[in-house]
C-alpha cells in the first residue's frame, strides 16, 4: 500500500499497487531515478553556490548571477525530485 499526498488538497489518497514483479521493479526504478535527480540537483546547486560565492569575493556581478542561477536551478531539481517523482509510482 502507498501512500500519496495531493498537493492541491491536503488530503492523503491511499492507492494499492499490485505485488507482482513488475510492480516491484517499477517501484525500484523510480527510487533509483529519484535518488539520482536529487544527486544531480545537489551537485549543481553546489557548483552554484561556490561560484556565488566566488564571485562575491571578487566582484564579479558575472559570477555571481550564475551561481544564484545554478543555486536555484540545483535547489528545485531537487523539490521536484521529491515532490513529483514518487508520484509516478501512481500509474500501475
Amino acid at each position: 500500500m502507498l501512500n500519496l499526498f495531493n498537493l492541491l488538497n491536503p488530503v492523503v489518497l491511499t492507492i494499492t499497487l499490485d505485488t507482482g514483479i513488475g510492480a516491484q521493479i517499477f517501484e525500484s526504478v523510480i527510487t533509483v531515478f529519484q535518488f539520482i535527480i536529487i544527486a544531480a540537483g545537489a551537485l549543481v546547486a553546489i557548483v552554484g553556490a561556490v561560484n556565488f560565492f566566488e564571485g562575491r569575493g571578487d566582484d564579479d556581478g558575472a559570477k555571481v548571477s550564475k551561481g544564484r542561477n545554478q543555486l536555484i536551478s540545483g535547489a528545485g531539481m531537487i523539490v521536484i525530485a521529491i515532490v513529483s517523482i514518487p508520484l509516478l509510482s501512481g500509474i500501475f
